[in-house]
C-alpha cells in the first residue's frame, strides 16, 4: 500500500470533528425547534403551525435543491485548500449562523415578520447542511478501501456525544435563565454558546484533513438520467444503501 494513503491521528481526529457542527445543529432543529417555537418564540400555536408548514416545504426544497448542490460540488475545481473542503467550511458557518438565529426570533416580531425570518434562516442552514458531504472528503484523503473504512467510526463516536449533550439541553437553557431571567432570550444564548464552540472545533478538525486524490474527469463527458438507473441496477452497495436511506427516511 502506498504510505500516503495510510490513514492516520491527524486524519482521525480531523474527520471526526469536523462534523461536530453539523450533528449538533441537526440534534436541534430535530429535537427542539418545535419545542422553541410553540413555547418560547413568543408565537404561541401560530408557531406550532409555521414550523410544521416550513419543515414540510423544506423536505420539497430539499429534492429540488440537493441534487443542484451535488453539481456544484462535482463541478468545482481543485484549489488551494482542495476541492471540497470549501464547502465544509461553508456548511459550518450557515450552520452556526442560520440555527443560532432561528432560536432567537425577535421578541414581539409580527407573523409576518417571524415568517420571513424563520424561513430566511432555515433556508441558509438547509442549503448549508446540504454542502457538508463527508464521504467526498474520505474519497479524497485515501483510495485504500480499508483505510477508508476507519474513517466511519471516530464521526459515529462525536455524534453520540453530541446527542448525550443535546439531551442535558434544557437544563443548560434553564441554568443561563436563572442569571438572565428571560427564556427567550436564554435559548438564543445557550444555543449560540453551543455552536460557537462546535463550530471552532470543527474549523479546526476540516483545517487538518488534507485531500490527496481527485478523479480525473473528461469535460466533454455528459451524464444522462439513465446513468444513475444504470448505477442502481449494476452497484449492489448502492443499491441497497438507497434503498436504507428511504426507508429511514419514512421511519
Amino acid at each position: 500500500m502506498n504510505k500516503s494513503d495510510k490513514v492516520g491521528f491527524r486524519e482521525y481526529f480531523g474527520t471526526a470533528t469536523m462534523g461536530l457542527t453539523d450533528g449538533m445543529t441537526a440534534a436541534l432543529m430535530t429535537s427542539f425547534f418545535m419545542l422553541y417555537l410553540t413555547d418560547y418564540s413568543g408565537l404561541g400555536a401560530f408557531g406550532a403551525i409555521m414550523g410544521s408548514t416550513v419543515l414540510l416545504l423544506s423536505r420539497i426544497f430539499d429534492a429540488v435543491n440537493d441534487p443542484i448542490e451535488g453539481w456544484i460540488m462535482d463541478r468545482a475545481r481543485v484549489g488551494k485548500y482542495g476541492k471540497y473542503k470549501p464547502f465544509i467550511i461553508l456548511s459550518i458557518l450557515t450552520g452556526l449562523i442560520g440555527v443560532t438565529s432561528l432560536f432567537f426570533i425577535p421578541s414581539g416580531a409580527s407573523h409576518w415578520v417571524a415568517i420571513v425570518w424563520v424561513v430566511f434562516f432555515y433556508l441558509l442552514y438547509d442549503m448549508g447542511s446540504s454542502f457538508y458531504a463527508p464521504n467526498l472528503i474520505f474519497r479524497s484523503i485515501t483510495l485504500d478501501q480499508n483505510e477508508r473504512s476507519k474513517l466511519l467510526v471516530a464521526p459515529r463516536i462525536v455524534s453520540m456525544m453530541t446527542g448525550m449533550i443535546t439531551v442535558a439541553l434544557i437544563v443548560m437553557v434553564s441554568g443561563v435563565n436563572s442569571f438572565v431571567g428571560n427564556m427567550h432570550t436564554s435559548w438564543a444564548l445557550t444555543v449560540g454558546g453551543l455552536l460557537l464552540i462546535t463550530s471552532a472545533i470543527s474549523l479546526i478538525g476540516i483545517g487538518l484533513v488534507r485531500e490527496r486524490h481527485h478523479a480525473e474527469r473528461d469535460e466533454d463527458e455528459k451524464i444522462k438520467l439513465t446513468d444513475f438507473f444504470r448505477l442502481l441496477k449494476e452497484n449492489k452497495p448502492l443499491r441497497v444503501n438507497t434503498l436504507a436511506a428511504l426507508f429511514s427516511g419514512f421511519i
